[in-house]
């Protein structure tokens, strides 16, 4: 026996054709959004004369890259311009996606707090990661309870002569803005007699990232300091060297740590 169905309207059959539209471009755009990264890696990898390994999967959407070359470069994260004292430093701003630990489980990279990755530092446990130029340079230092104790590092990347990288984490007080941190933070600092004069200091409030540099009384070096805020948490990544014997190879790998120090989403 038939069942008798009450005819479809225009509305619906119109309605039916443009998901069917919709779904299909859809399908179409993303697909050639995905060819278009490809070949973005392809040629910037050309560019700069690096190792690149693009491995472009339209019905994953997924791409590989190599550890021996600064993964925050090759995710293309944004970047800011700091000057201080003739000198000009780009830095990371705004998170990574956690497509980057997707990646990396993908392609089996081990990607440990306690070894170097490569040219990078990946800290999954803590949820960020950086770039270091002369891994051979440098040893690195892991407690996990720098993760709730704001005052012991995270990382430590540090050389046999004394230069220091560190990484803390601290939970910020309620109501409190990036800025009024970081400002709480410089006032104890000149209490303790740790910086001398006034710091510079480079605000990205859309991606709630501060960069500064002041004088360390305890070093005579210039230390270079990045904190981002990630909900009402504060991540700060300093550098600190002495400023009569650390040479100019080791500072700058000391800067582009703290610069390129990005923190996972």
């Amino acid at each position: 026996m038939e069942t008798n169905k009450a005819p479809e309207s225009d509305a619906v059959i119109i309605a039916r054709e443009k998901e069917k539209t919709k779904r299909s471009m859809m399908l179409y755009g993303f697909s050639s959004v995905i060819v278009l990264i490809g070949l973005y890696f392809v040629f910037r990898g050309a560019e700069n004369g690096g190792k690149r390994k693009v491995d472009v999967d339209l019905s994953t959407g997924k791409f590989s890259f190599s550890v021996d070359k600064p993964i925050v470069e090759q995710i293309n994260q944004p970047t800011k311009e700091f000057k201080t004292d003739g000198k000009t430093v780009e830095f990371t701003t705004g998170k990574a996606d956690e497509s980057v630990v997707k990646q990396l489980n993908a392609q089996n990279i081990s990607a440990k707090p306690t070894e170097f990755t490569g040219k990078n530092l990946v800290n999954l446990n803590a949820g960020y990661l950086l770039t270091v130029e002369h891994p051979e340079w440098w040893q690195v230092g892991y407690d996990p309870s720098g993760l709730s104790n704001p005052l012991q590092p995270i990382n430590s990347v540090y050389s046999a002569e004394g230069e220091v990288f560190n990484v803390n984490k601290e939970q910020m007080q309620q109501g409190e803005n990036l800025q009024q941190y970081v400002e709480r933070n410089l006032n104890a600092m000149i209490l303790l007699g740790l910086l001398e004069g006034i710091p510079d200091i480079s605000y990205d409030k859309e991606y709630q990232t501060a960069f500064l540099t002041y004088t360390n009384s305890q070093t005579g070096g210039i230390s270079y300091q990045k904190i981002v805020r990630k909900g009402n948490t504060a991540y700060a990544a300093t550098a600190n060297y002495n400023g009569s014997t650390t040479g100019e190879g080791k500072i700058n790998d000391l800067v582009n740590m703290v610069a390129s120090f990005t923190v996972i989403e």
